[in-house]
């Protein structure tokens, strides 16, 4: 339980999270993504679908130091919250992640993306629209596309999985965190709990598909949400192909296995030792251990 917003972080309160919403063809029409200066910003991108234009928002932030060498290109965290902060109050994004570390750290080094994922949302038409909105930002800011992360928690941490697995080659490193096999295993959890997904419908990633970007896999051994040997099975796949992987299970550790991570400098370390096209993997010192904690695998 989210205790500051008194809702569930894994699973909304709201029936139906993933019904269907009736459109067919998808396009980003406007973004409201020009002239933002430092800080943290509360924005709204349009799209059009099936002749209906929907308005989504998404918080951006940037630097206290952005735009004061106009040819610095900055690293970029492109987030995904919780069930528990689907609907339309964008600021409850902020309580947990990167938008927290950023509101209360105005000098945090990259700029972050956090798109809000509405009531009764079809998540296959969101992921691409969110990669439009991504897409759009990089073009209106100096971005530094070979140093663009991904991560999320809970249903972020699904949907982390599932875009990595979409665009292996956009992200340097991916970071899921209490989650699993992409769109179709969160519909299955969601159908677990009672909910509809009629619009996530689809077998679950093969996490072979991420190929050689790094991945860092976080989860609690005792989380009573989304079991943990969601994670663990994506890691044995991953490595089992090859993949890049590392794999941090807190023992003892219920859902709430991002707080720790996120508030760890060492993450940001590892995520900027990563960028698109480097096959070079530096450790930083102080990085989180590997806790394999009751579900220890030989991996």
């Amino acid at each position: 339980m989210d205790t500051t917003t008194g809702r569930t972080a894994g699973i909304p309160v709201v029936s139906s999270l993933c019904a269907l919403v009736a459109v067919v063809a998808l396009s980003v029409i406007a973004l409201d993504a020009t002239a933002q200066g430092p800080g943290q910003h509360t924005l709204q991108f349009d799209y059009a679908s099936g002749g209906v234009t929907h308005q989504l928002q998404y918080l951006l932030f940037l630097p206290e130091t952005y735009g004061d060498d106009p040819s610095e290109r900055w690293p970029l965290i492109f987030f995904h919250h919780g069930a528990g902060e689907n609907g339309s109050n964008i600021e409850l994004i902020k309580v947990h992640g990167p938008p927290k570390i950023a509101e209360r750290q105005p000098d945090f080094q990259f700029i972050v993306v956090s798109p809000l994922a509405p009531n009764n949302a079809d998540f296959n038409l969101l992921v691409d629209a969110w990669m439009v909105l991504l897409d759009d930002v990089t073009t209106a800011y100096s971005v530094d596309t070979s140093r663009m992360y991904i991560t999320g928690l809970s249903q972020g941490g699904y949907l982390t999985w599932e875009l990595a697995a979409r665009h292996p080659n956009t992200f340097a490193a991916a970071v899921p965190i209490a989650g699993g096999a992409g769109l179709g295993g969160f519909c299955r959890l969601l159908r677990s709990f009672g909910q509809g997904c009629e619009g996530a419908q689809g077998p679950e990633i093969d996490p072979c598909i991420v190929g050689q970007m790094p991945v860092w896999v976080f989860h609690g051994d005792a989380d009573s949400v989304v079991d943990p040997t969601n994670s663990v099975t994506m890691v044995e796949q991953l490595t089992a192909c090859g993949g890049d992987v590392d794999f941090t299970l807190y023992p003892g550790v219920d859902h709430d296995s991002w707080t720790a991570t996120y508030d760890n400098a060492a993450l940001y370390d590892w995520m900027l030792s990563h960028s698109t096209g480097s096959a070079t993997s530096v450790a930083p010192a102080g990085k989180l251990p590997v806790v394999w904690g009751s579900l220890r695998r030989a991996l």
